[in-house]
């Protein structure tokens, strides 16, 4: 299992107080329950758990007083305000994304990537789409444009995820599926959860002939507990998301064991602010003509995911994602 944390330095310390202070923590346990209770679903209705503040620890307070001042810096410094929007961007990305790889001997290999989307990621997305056309003005008219993408995602009462999945060019296509309805959410009550809805082209057998697959899919709000109706995650408790597929397959392999491992900031707040701004910093050579959203995220084989590049180049994926092929909205 892969647990990522945004400063691996740091990673044996949150392991361990992380065990601590979660009494069925999930990153600690080798396997989830013998026979663990799939939750169903059920409707719930004007839950705002993105537009609201429901979740401190989405560190959505923290992201939006970054992101006013990276706006208010970019209307009297564009260059350093769009080159920081990046940074951010970067940061958000890679806090709230856990990598897998599939290896196949000899080649190809593939790399898997889920990503929370969450309020902090989207307000970083919506940031840098504003600097890239030119729209400045006062942090209210940013946070108007947020609320409209967050709005959006609150009306699915849904949680967003966007998984990416990279293989590497092989000279005979190789297939595999990693079907998102298979991707099983576990959390700390020992029970789990299955995706409610995916796009399309993630529901049928792909191949390696393609470099890029991507598509969002989606968790419930609220599932039946005990014969009541309560929210997926509690807030305080539910510190990391542990997303689980063991029936991926990949070319002759069958059953294919993932595990993506996505921690909640909750931990982090003491000792990991957020980013601090360069603002008087010059934008040097090959920091500026990135500041547009592209259709291809980095290749498997040339970024690795350790690369800080890696995960400025996705974010602008998301970017192009989220305003080009758009969040979908039910």
């Amino acid at each position: 299992m892969i647990l990522f944390t945004h400063h691996p330095s740091r990673q044996r310390w949150v392991v361990l107080l992380y065990c601590a202070v979660a009494l069925l923590f999930v990153g600690c346990a080798s396997e989830p329950p013998a026979d663990p209770q799939i939750l169903p679903f059920c409707p719930s209705e004007s839950s705002q758990i993105y537009t609201g503040e429901y979740y401190p620890e989405l560190r959505s307070q923290e992201a939006k007083n970054v992101a006013d001042e990276i706006y208010s810096l970019a209307s009297s410094d564009n260059p350093v305000g769009k080159r920081e929007a990046l940074k951010f961007l970067k940061y958000e990305t890679e806090r709230w994304s856990s990598v897998q790889y599939i290896n196949y001997d000899p080649q190809p290999r593939m790399r898997v990537i889920v990503t929370f989307l969450t309020p902090g990621l989207v307000r970083a997305i919506v940031l840098n789409h504003f600097l890239y056309k030119g729209i400045l003005g006062q942090p209210d008219l940013l946070e108007a444009e947020t609320k409209k993408s967050l709005a959006i995602l609150d009306r699915r009462e849904e949680f967003a995820f966007i998984i990416l999945i990279q293989p590497e060019i092989a000279t005979t296509p190789v297939e595999f599926s990693l079907f998102p309805a298979e991707i099983i959410m576990h959390i700390t009550d020992g029970s789990e959860v299955r995706s409610t809805h995916s796009d399309d082209i993630l529901n049928s057998p792909l191949d390696t002939s393609e470099n890029l697959y991507s598509g969002y899919f989606f968790y419930p709000v609220k599932v039946t507990r005990q014969g009541a109706c309560s929210y997926l995650l509690k807030p305080g408790i539910e510190t990391s998301l542990l997303l689980k597929i063991a029936v991926a397959k990949f070319a002759e392999q069958e059953n294919v064991t993932l595990n993506w491992v996505v921690d909640f900031p909750l931990l982090f707040n003491l000792d990991d602010p957020m980013l601090t701004l360069d603002r008087i910093g010059p934008v040097l050579n090959g920091e500026d003509g990135q500041e547009f959203p592209v259709d291809q995220p980095p290749s498997a084989h040339f970024r690795e995911n350790e690369d800080p590049i890696n995960w400025r180049e996705v974010g602008r994926f998301y970017w192009w994602k989220v305003y080009k092929q758009s969040i979908p909205k039910e």
